[in-house]
């Protein structure tokens, strides 16, 4: 009476509606038989039909009502409350507004939106033109650079015109200082003979000398006005170049301007602004980016002690972090491991049904394969459900069917993989963008001190090195002046330009000789006139003057030049060889295109601007607070005028839609649970309603209490239109861990034979045969026949409980799969525990 007393009601009736028609049904065959003498039947035993039915296996689950749905909504800004527009209890629906902020917090963050859209657009156009040069900015550049050589070249022509003086110059200075000698000589000879008293032959002189000078000048004729113009032009040339370096002189030897000094102290400030920004950048970067590496690295010893544990569940091989190689073939191949010969599908269940364990206990563990076999025992004989060694990835099988070991290994260690990838991609990118960061601080120090500099120098008494190049710039134009009207006064005849000068200088000599001689005559005529005189002394002491000036021009050509205008044109060489250098630099930096390390910069300054202007419009568009979605208001932490923190709870919304029930199941049970097992949940508060659910949850880590262990779960149900249940309300879950639906049904007590060749006693035709069946799932009452008899077929059941034969199968069956392991193929899912329910026929 023991297993039918455990039977629920409905299955107790569906027994005897059972046993009535077997009974009906065979009353006539049992008579038959009794009448012809073929077979009897003992009085313990009666005919049962083979049937179709379901065998349903359950988990009863105690727990209660829960809302899985509930957050804490934050305005993300701080500010001060306008309103809040619900009460606690109100029901909301999703999008309507729940409390706002005031118009100035509103206005703030609106202002913040603006500011980082035009962050936004600067860094896209300097990113825009930070990638690649246009044409015409190449074209430009390769422009600047010729410029550039041109002046290089023509820096360097002028050095060596000065470092190598031509004959032609050293002969223009020797006629100059001739020049010069004769006009003193006869300037000295002029004043003589005006102190003098003039005789006839030197008046007869006088007039010839007259004479002949102006039929000289006559056969000199004028200059051309083309070159006496171009010559007068020089000489405006130079001085235009004196006088720039006359006012370049006077404004650097009276001090910087107040203008000066208020851009210089600008430039300081904007310098320490910039740096400040620059170290700020800095300090950012490198808490984010050790945030990030941290995180990676969290999740990268998550995804090594996943990797560890599959080889520790499955094989029970402890392997140390070093150990481990993402390449699974290569790491099971150096282990020696054969999945597909370590889980042999053919060899599962084997050691229950012939006895292993229940004779012999697990397996010990055999020193000489890598694995533990009492691991791969318990796997190959507790799983409830096919375990294979290795797969294909179009027959990876689902969890409630089974496991492929290969499949595990594989996604453990691809996520293993791609984790160490994606620590490594972070330590990488890490380094590169912080060694930018620094770049930008130390050049924005360097520019801070370039700053200081500036304007130390500007406030600090006059450099008296760049006085004196101020001064021998002015030395050096007051030079090219002389030399420029020298030229233009020297010109005499000749072919080019040598030519065009000595033509000058003897038009410029035959007038000077016949003036001189006019002059000279009216001397002689005049007599001593005092104001003659003195004149006459002036123009010896200018002729005295240029001779002076004529020899020291050329002693300075015969010692090799003047050394400042040598310095000076050192100095041009050397500025127009930097420059080009520059020039050429940027123009081949523009030809290569922006370095990589300042394209990353400027585009992590892109992807900073663009995540500042989503921040600054999320908490723009959080200043409503609205419904996530359709809900209760349960908490409200503020009040109108309030003044909060960007992450002050405000108001608790609860999705009273999503309903879960927390409960608990055991140890033995949870092997059996998976997600999405569908449960039927009955509630004491809702009378005769069934809900559907499915388990949503099982937790990995256990409880204990009392020494019972047992095992968190959700199970998700589904509550009927318009009806709603509160928080914390008892429920029962029965969650249903395997189904066999259609299948042939017999009694266990049907059972004979032994455990490794179960037989059912057959009557057909009157006489009564043993055949042989292949088993199934069961319960505390029925077995399933997967082969060996057919529905319909009539089979012997001992009545009154299990009775002795030679191999007592029946009773030795409903003892050993009645309140022994659960759940396996070929064995049953049995009352032991209290937990579980089986669902019969049906």
């Amino acid at each position: 009476m023991g297993t039918f007393s455990s039977l629920k009601s409905w299955q107790i009736a569906v027994l005897v509606g059972v046993l009535i028609l077997a009974a009906a049904g065979t009353y006539g065959t049992v008579a038959f038989i009794g009448g012809s003498g073929e077979a009897k039947l003992e009085s313990d035993e009666q005919l049962i039909t083979v049937q179709l039915g379901n065998l349903v296996n359950e988990v009863s689950v105690n727990g209660s009502v829960s809302f899985p749905n509930r957050e804490t909504l934050v305005f993300g800004s701080p500010g001060t409350v306008a309103d809040i527009l619900v009460v606690e209890g109100l029901r909301v629906g999703q999008g309507e507004p729940l409390a706002t902020f005031d118009a100035e917090t509103i206005a703030n963050l609106d202002k913040v939106v603006a500011t980082a859209r035009v962050s936004l657009r600067d860094a896209q156009e300097f990113l825009d033109d930070f990638r690649t040069a246009s044409a015409l900015e190449i074209a430009e550049s390769e422009s600047i650079v010729s410029s550039a050589k041109m002046a290089l070249t023509a820096a360097s022509d002028g050095l060596d015109r000065l470092q190598n003086i031509p004959d032609a110059q050293m002969f223009q200075a020797m006629v100059k200082v001739s020049a010069a000698t004769v006009s003193l000589m006869t300037a000295e000879e002029a004043l003589a003979k005006i102190l003098a008293h003039p005789t006839a032959q030197e008046l007869a002189s006088a007039e010839t000398k007259v004479s002949a000078a102006r039929l000289s000048f006559e056969l000199q004729g004028p200059l051309k006005a083309l070159e006496l113009a171009q010559a007068e032009a020089l000489v405006t040339d130079a001085q235009l170049l004196k006088r720039t370096a006359h006012d370049r002189f006077d404004e650097f030897n009276a001090g910087p301007t107040q203008t000066d000094t208020s851009d210089a102290r600008n430039a300081v400030t904007s310098a320490e602004t910039q740096l400040a920004n620059a170290q700020a950048e800095l300090n950012v970067g490198i808490s984010d980016w050790n945030d990030r590496v941290d995180a990676a690295e969290s999740d990268f010893q998550a995804k090594t002690e996943d990797y560890q544990n599959q080889f520790r569940s499955w094989l029970g091989i402890d392997l140390d972090s070093s150990e481990l190689d993402s390449d699974v073939t290569a790491a099971l191949t150096s282990l020696g491991v054969d999945l597909d010969l370590v889980f042999n599908s053919n060899s599962q269940f084997g050691d229950l049904v012939q006895g292993g364990y229940y004779s012999q206990g697990l397996p010990p563990d055999d020193t000489s394969t890598p694995w533990d076999e009492s691991v791969v025992f318990v796997w190959q004989n507790f799983s409830p459900t096919l375990i294979v060694g290795t797969c294909d990835s179009t027959s990876i099988p689902s969890p409630a069917i089974g496991f492929c070991v290969s499949h595990e290994f594989d996604t453990s260690a691809s996520a293993y993989r791609q984790s160490g990838n994606s620590l490594e991609s972070d330590q990488a990118q890490s380094a590169k963008a912080i060694a930018s960061l620094v770049t930008t601080v130390d050049q924005a120090r360097y520019g801070l001190t370039s700053a200081h500099d500036a304007l130390s120098d500007l406030l600090g008494p006059i450099d008296s090195l760049t006085l004196d190049d101020r001064q021998r710039d002015l030395d050096v134009a007051s030079a090219s002046l002389l030399k420029a009207i020298e030229e233009l006064s020297i010109l005499n005849g000749g072919t080019g330009q040598l030519g065009i000068d000595n033509q000058a200088a003897q038009v410029e000599l035959a007038k000077s000789n016949l003036e001189q001689a006019i002059d000279e005559l009216a001397d002689v005529k005049s007599g001593t006139d005092p104001a003659l005189i003195q004149n006459q002394r002036n123009q010896v002491a200018l002729a005295g003057a240029n001779l002076s000036d004529a020899q020291a021009e050329l002693a300075t050509l015969q010692n090799g030049g003047d050394p400042v205008e040598l310095e000076t044109k050192l100095l041009e060489v050397e500025v127009a060889r930097f420059n080009l250098a520059d020039r050429e630099q940027e123009l081949a930096d523009l030809m290569r295109g922006p370095d990589i390390l300042d394209l990353a910069v400027v585009q992590a300054n892109m992807v900073s601007a663009q995540a500042a202007l989503r921040d600054a419009e999320k908490r723009l568009a959080d200043s409503v607070i609205t419904a996530p979605w359709d809900g209760v208001i349960t908490i409200i932490n503020a009040e109108a005028g309030d003044t909060i923190n960007a992450n002050t709870p405000i108001i608790e919304i609860v999705d009273t839609s999503v309903v879960e029930i927390d409960g608990a199941v055991d140890e033995i049970d949870v092997l059996f649970v998976r997600i999405g097992s569908s449960a039927l949940v009955t509630m004491d508060a809702l009378p005769g309603e069934l809900l559907q659910g499915e388990v949503s949850f099982i937790a990995t880590e256990p409880q204990t209490q009392q020494g019972v262990v047992s095992f968190s779960i959700r199970i998700s149900i589904s509550l009927p239109p318009g009806i709603e249940v509160p928080e914390g309300l008892s429920a029962v879950a029965k969650v249903v861990i395997r189904e066999d639906l259609g299948v042939l049904l017999v009694p266990i007590n049907s059972l004979y034979g032994s455990f490794d060749q179960p037989t059912v006693k057959v009557m057909e035709n009157g006489s009564i045969s043993d055949m042989p069946v292949v088993l199934g799932n069961s319960d505390d009452f029925w077995i399933v026949v997967s082969e060996g008899i057919s529905e319909g077929d009539l089979v012997i059941m001992e009545s009154q409980g299990p009775q002795s034969n030679q191999f007592d199968f029946g009773a030795a069956f409903n003892r050993r799969f009645s309140g022994g392991v659960t759940g396996f193929p070929g064995g049953g899912f049995g009352g032991a525990g209290g937990g579980r329910n089986q669902r019969g026929p049906r």
